[in-house]
């Protein structure tokens, strides 16, 4: 190991750290980044170098790899960490992740990594690497290759953010496991990206199953060889049970939780000759409010000691990366933990308008109300912006358009607050809606009763303008009572048969008198392949008009054939006019 170490140090740059060009985060949606991948691991591999020596009681050797391990650890952090934004650049989940589990973070800076890695999760930077070819960047997948994966995941889980987890590993579009066992894999595949790969049997794309044993179900050792257990697990909202088994060294552990109502209950096993540390996560419920028994016997109660049972010793209640705890030590045997908890809300859901974003979510039993809570940032701190909401819903006004706001709810009780429920987020913007009501329509030339120009403004695609005049033909809407918009998109719907009378070329104009006219938009040779299809055009304009006209210059069916379109929508952002006559 000494030897690989001093090879490693031979590849630093003038900087101190190790960018060689390897493989790095292998095939990731996200992208290889040698340079960070190569790098955070020969700080790692230092970190182990250092505690190998001290476990072999080698002083010499520890104290030197003490010292070799902070000035390494200072050259990468120099070198790859933005300590404004508490991020490492570039930004990626691996690049995140990595220095997380590996103890490589500066000391005090570890909560706001994670929520810079929440951020990234859930509003990714553009970043798709080669062209996207091993999977997309998109928001609350994974975007970790071969390496990186099973990193994201332990960082998520030891800092609580398993409903993320839940619903990163159970998206149905890739990059995501569920996507991959829909595409038809039996087993990993190389990459996210299954229509890109040639190997279907890479385990090390099963990064997942630490998270398993070591979040959900809580399983992890404090000292070699499990001399020291932890059973610590994370609760996913939304997840009634889970069960996790690992026969280590010394025998069996097990941990076992069922949580049904207000109630939880774990079964845990320690196997003989280890001791164990056995974290109650009270999620959320204020301590005060938290009773725990163990077999049967009161050992907590409104958050403090109670009885005693034999094994059982209370050690600490804390609160840290975000979820809180009642810690226990014991020795080896098997224990029944029983506590109760106060359910948070669920389904919460954000709707954003303009504006305003609009929250609803299910009601939650015997709960007297609720706390909103608001943050601007993925993963919070929140702010309570509403308290006591008698009703499962709320309207947040007065924001920010383009602004992204993320909420949470938490259920009132006679017996305290609950935990926060999962985030929802929404970013408020201007409607983009249809403009074209209560105004005149008008062509250059009409058709029946039925089937005139009004028609191709009422909103309905089963009614239309039909002329059996050849184009050019013109159709022209003026908006009532002297109101102008900038319209920066107009939608033609086609009509239900004779694709020959479809426009074909056409151009989209402006104007402000009827009479001069801008063109906004040229298009020719387009077609619509159904009948009663909508077709969207964008248009690069900035100016007010009070008529808009669509000027066809030539049909599908050329002549012998009429001109007909089902509608013609006007679409303009903004709650009022942007501007009247005359103003």
């Amino acid at each position: 190991m000494t030897n690989y170490l001093a090879y490693m140090k031979s590849l630093e740059t003038g900087a101190g750290v190790v960018t060689y060009n390897g493989l790095g985060d292998w095939m990731a949606p996200a992208g290889r980044i040698v340079s960070n991948q190569e790098g955070v691991v020969y700080v790692m591999d230092t970190r182990i170098l250092r505690d190998a020596a001290k476990a072999l009681g080698k002083a010499a050797d520890a104290n030197y790899y003490s010292n070799e391990f902070v000035r390494v650890q200072a050259a990468y952090n120099n070198t790859f960490f933005d300590a404004a934004t508490a991020r490492y650049l570039p930004v990626c989940q691996a690049n995140l992740a990595m220095p997380l589990v590996f103890g490589v973070v500066p000391a005090g800076s570890e909560q706001a990594v994670a929520n810079s890695l929440v951020h990234d999760v859930t509003q990714p930077a553009e970043n798709t690497a080669e062209n996207g070819q091993n999977g997309t960047v998109v928001p609350n997948h994974i975007t970790a290759g071969d390496i990186g994966n099973t990193f994201v995941w332990q960082a998520l889980g030891d800092y609580g953010q398993n409903e993320l987890v839940q619903t990163m590993i159970l998206q149905s579009t890739s990059p995501g496991y569920l996507a991959m066992i829909s595409e038809g894999e039996t087993s990993l595949a190389e990459n996210w990206n299954v229509s890109n790969i040639r190997s279907h049997n890479h385990d090390m794309m099963g990064g997942i199953d630490q998270w398993f044993y070591r979040t959900v179900g809580g399983i992890s050792s404090l000292q070699p060889g499990y001399a020291q257990i932890q059973l610590k697990p994370g609760m996913p909202a939304g997840l009634t049970n889970a069960t996790a088994s690992y026969n280590c060294v010394r025998g069996l552990i097990s941990s076992a939780w069922t949580r049904a109502a207000n109630t939880i209950q774990w079964n845990v096993s320690v196997p003989v000759s280890a001791t164990a540390k056995v974290y109650v996560p009270t999620l959320g419920t204020t301590l005060t409010n938290v009773t725990v028994a163990e077999s049967g016997t009161t050992i907590i109660q409104n958050g403090e000691g109670a009885a005693s049972v034999p094994g059982v010793a209370f050690d600490h209640a804390e609160n840290s990366n975000g979820q809180s705890f009642i810690v226990f030590n014991v020795g080896s045997g098997s224990y029944q933990f029983a506590w109760n908890v106060l359910p948070a809300p669920t389904g919460v859901a954000a709707t954003a308008a303009d504006q305003q974003v609009s929250l609803t979510w299910n009601a939650t039993g015997p709960a007297t109300g609720y706390n909103v809570k608001r943050s601007l940032t993925s993963g919070g701190p929140y702010t309570v912006i509403a308290t006591n909401q008698s009703t499962a819903s709320y309207t947040d006004t007065g924001l920010t358009n383009g602004t992204a706001y993320y909420y949470v709810v938490s259920a009132l009780y006679a017996g305290g607050q609950s935990a926060n429920s999962l985030a929802a987020g929404a970013t408020p913007n201007q409607m983009l809606l249809n403009r074209a009501g209560g105004g005149m329509a008008s062509a250059s030339t009409e058709g029946s009763s039925t089937e005139t120009s009004a028609q191709a403004f009422d909103g309905n695609v089963n009614t239309k303008w039909y002329v059996s005049a050849e184009a050019p033909q013109w159709l022209q809407y003026k908006f009532g009572g002297g109101v102008k918009w900038v319209v920066v998109r107009y939608d033609i719907s086609c009509a239900n048969d004779m694709p020959q009378r479809d426009p074909l070329n056409w151009q989209f104009q402006g104007s402000n008198d009827g009479t001069t006219w801008i063109t906004l938009d040229t298009q020719s040779h387009q077609s619509f392949p159904n009948r009663l299809q909508t077709l969207h055009y964008p248009v690069n304009n900035a100016t007010t008009y009070q008529y808009y006209r669509l000027y066809v210059t030539a049909n599908r069916g050329g002549s012998g054939y009429g001109t007909q379109l089902s509608e013609l929508a006007l679409m303009a952002y903004g709650s009022i006019a942007v501007s009247r006559s005359g103003h």
